[in-house]
């Protein structure tokens, strides 16, 4: 014989554990229910000579609201279930994150449903619904900058081109003129100045000259 009956109840710091036995033993633990209450549901039994009968049998109000109120979490799963974006992975902060946009999504959607019916229009299905949903999400979204274009380089500037240094004579034995700077013989000028010039590591007036004068 089946026994339904409330094992065990009790309160500490205003939060109440239940052990209630149905077909098996139920535990639950609620802030707002008492350990006894009126509540009665009806169950079938079997007595001691094979036969089943109904009896009413005392329920705790917190298993009883429970059990009312089921349905909805069942169906929210079962809905979550047909299209999670739920994803595998090792962080359990991302499997958080996932189930809370599942459990946005399909609330949006029952609200969707139930104004549908509302309005007495035809509701979306599920499928209809996520497709919208992701159509109108891409269009919020700010389009996509246009690529950024190649710099166009800068013409050369062909004054500042002339002032290269160049050797006064091809020949092995060059010609050498006094420097502009150090008056020292060099056999380097620059054309555009038509100047003489030093052009060594140790006496640049090739550099100093163009500094000098802003060329």
């Amino acid at each position: 014989m089946t026994i339904f009956c409330l094992l065990n109840g009790r309160t500490h710091d205003k939060l109440l554990f239940v052990e209630w036995k149905d077909t098996r033993e139920v535990m639950m633990c609620s802030s707002f229910h008492s350990a006894n209450g009126n509540q009665t549901v009806q169950r079938r039994v079997k007595t001691p000579d094979g036969q089943w009968v109904e009896k009413t049998v005392p329920i705790p109000a917190a298993v009883s609201d429970y059990n009312k109120n089921m349905g909805g979490v069942d169906m929210s799963d079962a809905l979550i279930g047909y299209y999670t974006v739920l994803r595998k992975t090792r962080k359990w902060y991302r499997s958080l994150f996932y189930h809370f946009v599942d459990i946005a999504v399909v609330n949006a959607f029952i609200i969707q449903q139930q104004l549908a019916k509302m309005k007495q229009k035809k509701a979306k299905s599920q499928r209809e619904f996520r497709e919208a949903l992701v159509s109108q999400l891409a269009d919020w979204m700010p389009p996509p900058a246009p690529p950024a274009s190649s710099a166009t380089p800068a013409p050369p500037d062909s004054q500042h081109d002339c002032h290269k240094p160049k050797h006064i004579s091809n020949s092995k034995r060059a010609f050498r003129r006094k420097s502009r700077m150090c008056h020292m013989k060099t056999p380097v000028f620059c054309p555009a100045c038509d100047a003489a010039l030093c052009f060594l590591p140790e006496r640049d007036c090739f550099n100093n000259w163009h500094d000098k004068n802003s060329l």
